[in-house]
């Protein structure tokens, strides 16, 4: 799993918790990281926050998804925004879900 976030304090609760459940984390701290990351690394999902610095989430899923054999990897966005709306948009720019902050 893949956890993307600029604030290193949601990093760590994240990949804590994903990592006491057995899962294996690797953390990126914007959508610029997260992109290099993906490159190196089968991913099975990645947990990405929308508002970064460098690279949004956004901009990051849609050059993620363009990569060979990257186009199918499961991404969560992690928003403060937690409407309807929100969620349309998200699933529309490439997401496959998302779950609201604070998680």
């Amino acid at each position: 799993v893949l956890v993307v976030d600029d604030v290193e304090s949601n990093r760590d609760m994240i990949a804590g918790l994903l990592d006491s459940a057995g899962f294996r984390v690797d953390t990126a701290c914007n959508g610029l990281q997260a992109l290099e990351a993906v490159k190196q690394v089968g991913y099975d999902l990645i947990l990405m926050d929308i508002s970064m610095p460098v690279m949004d989430g956004v901009a990051a899923i849609k050059k993620i998804r363009e990569l060979p054999g990257k186009a199918s990897v499961k991404a969560v966005a992690v928003t403060a925004s937690v409407s309807h709306e929100a969620r349309e948009r998200l699933l529309i720019q490439g997401f496959d879900e998302y779950i609201g902050k604070p998680l």
